[in-house]
C-alpha cells in the first residue's frame, strides 16, 4: 500500500475479496482484524458518502470561481455584464410615512433610490415640482441633489430606501411646499 493517494482503485479489501471501488480508507486501517470488518465496511460507506461530494463541489467551485472571471453568466445574454465593485457604504430602510409625515429638505453623496410599496408618497426635487407616486413607483435622485419624500396629506404610506454615501440634512420643508399641488 505504500505510495498510495487513497483514492485509487482497491484490488481487494480487509478480508482479501477484490473490489473495483475507491479505496477512501486510510492505510493503517489494513492493520484491523477481520472482526471489524462490518464496522470498516461502514466507515467507508460514511467516508465515500462525505468525501466524494466535497471533491467534487470543491473541484466545480474552482472551475466556477475561475471561469466567472473570464466567462460571463449563463443568466445574462446579449453582451458583456460587469460585476461593478461598490464601496459607497449603501443603506437599505424601510420606513413608513403617516398621512402628512415626510422628510426635510436633504441630499445624499451617492444618490438615493426610492420606492414606494404601498400608499401614497410625495417626492420634490429643489426648484421642481411636487410629484405624486403610488404603489409600485421608483424614482432616483442623484448625488448631491437637495430633494424631500413622505406620504401624501391623505394618505400614509411604505417607502424602500437605497441610499449610499453621506446625508446632509437642510431646512424642514415647509406647509407651503408640502401643499402645492402635486404632479401625478
Amino acid at each position: 500500500m505504500a505510495g498510495t493517494t487513497g483514492l485509487e482503485p482497491a484490488t481487494s479489501d480487509v478480508t482479501g475479496r477484490r473490489s473495483n471501488q475507491l479505496n477512501y480508507v486510510p492505510a493503517n486501517t489494513y492493520f484491523l482484524s477481520i472482526t471489524h470488518h462490518a464496522r470498516l465496511q461502514t466507515m467507508r460507506l460514511h467516508i465515500r458518502t462525505l468525501v466524494v461530494p466535497v471533491i467534487v463541489v470543491a473541484a466545480l467551485s474552482g472551475a466556477w470561481i475561475a471561469g466567472a472571471q473570464v466567462q460571463n453568466s449563463p443568466n445574462f445574454t446579449g453582451g458583456t455584464v460587469t460585476k461593478m465593485e461598490d464601496t459607497s457604504k449603501a443603506v437599505i430602510v424601510k420606513f413608513k410615512f403617516d398621512p402628512g409625515a415626510r422628510t426635510r429638505w436633504h441630499s445624499h453623496s451617492g444618490g438615493q433610490i426610492v420606492m414606494v410599496e404601498e400608499g401614497v408618497a410625495r417626492h420634490q426635487i429643489k426648484g421642481q415640482p411636487v410629484t405624486e407616486m403610488k404603489a409600485g413607483d421608483t424614482i432616483y435622485v442623484g448625488p448631491g441633489v437637495v430633494h424631500w419624500h413622505g406620504s401624501s396629506p391623505a394618505a400614509g404610506g411604505t417607502q424602500f430606501n437605497i441610499t449610499r454615501g453621506d446625508v446632509t440634512w437642510l431646512d424642514p420643508v415647509s406647509d407651503a411646499e408640502y401643499s402645492a399641488p402635486a404632479k401625478k
